[in-house]
């Protein structure tokens, strides 16, 4: 699909998302990627008069960090759109680096949107972050949840995330921007070699086959994805008798007759609900406290959250 204003205003009617008098934040780094979303959005958000805020992480993970994070600053202030740049001395491993930067850039934004009350947060992910994303969680074994790769929208500490250039591709951000004339800037790590993920971007970049039959199997896991994730939220509701923010109650002779999969994910789902997507949550865990509900009565612990199992439920706060 051609970017287009036009166009990406059709992506966020899919979405719908705002509501009137909107404050909403933008997660830019100064590629092109970000800076066309928020060259977009600063657009829709005249039309629509609702405040925007362009945020900017320092990680200071290269020695000029902090000078490329105001030349983006200067640059948004010349077009008149109103940013600031967020800096948390933290020491990030050598080792996946990447991985480690992009967890302290999300959360230092997600913090900040939390703290001043912004409930709308905008990401420029596009089709090919979503590739690259699909194979890597692939090659690393992921289970079909995982495989479903990155969400248009997704939610973590009541604030929404939303994603609308993940039908787009580079190329035609880059046309955009090109003839929107905007003056983007490079991120050199986005060239290192020694990462996986630039591996796996100039693979699909060179070769159209994988590419395309990539982006074919992601349309497919996306729509078993979504009749799996209704498979569990019916389920869920089978089980569940009663539901708030301190606690839940399962019917314990439903719960015992799923399969584990979806006695799992029916624990997951209820974590997730309780700990508002707390994502130093270790889920892989409940596989153990999962045993303990099914084969014994009383109260166990994971993470901070209790499980208590008697003859005809299983309570969880």
């Amino acid at each position: 699909m051609k970017l287009s204003f036009y166009n990406f205003i059709e992506e966020i009617k899919k979405i719908n998302f705002i509501e009137k008098k909107a404050y909403i934040a933008v997660g830019v780094s100064g590629g092109v990627d970000s800076l066309s979303l928020i060259f977009l959005l600063s657009k829709y958000a005249k039309l629509k008069n609702f405040k925007i805020i362009a945020l900017i992480v320092d990680h200071q993970i290269r020695h000029n960090s902090s000078l490329e994070s105001k030349k983006v600053s200067r640059y948004l202030n010349n077009l008149k759109i109103k940013n600031k740049i967020l800096t948390k001395k933290r020491n990030i491993t050598k080792t996946k680096i990447q991985e480690n930067a992009r967890k302290f850039r999300l959360n230092l934004i997600e913090d900040y949107c939390y703290k001043n009350k912004i409930i709308h947060l905008f990401f420029a992910h596009h089709l090919e972050d979503n590739i690259e994303t699909y194979i890597l969680r692939k090659a690393a074994g992921s289970d079909l949840v995982g495989l479903n790769s990155i969400k248009p929208i997704s939610i973590y500490k009541n604030i929404v995330i939303l994603r609308p250039l993940l039908n787009f591709s580079k190329k035609s951000i880059i046309e955009f921007a090109k003839k929107s004339n905007i003056n983007w800037f490079e991120d050199p790590s986005n060239y290192k070699t020694s990462f996986s993920r630039v591996q796996v971007r100039l693979l699909i970049k060179k070769n159209n086959y994988i590419k395309n039959r990539t982006i074919k199997e992601l349309k497919e896991i996306k729509k078993i994805n979504k009749h799996y994730n209704e498979m569990i939220d019916y389920n869920f509701a089978l089980a569940v008798r009663f539901i708030d923010n301190k606690k839940i109650i399962i019917d314990k002779k439903i719960f015992v007759n799923f399969p584990y999969e979806i006695a799992y994910r029916v624990l997951i789902k209820s974590v997730i609900h309780l700990k508002k997507f707390d994502k130093k949550f270790r889920y892989h865990k409940l596989t153990a406290i999962y045993k303990d509900l099914l084969l014994k009565i009383g109260v166990f612990q994971s993470q901070k959250t209790k499980f208590e199992s008697t003859a005809s439920k299983i309570l969880i706060f």
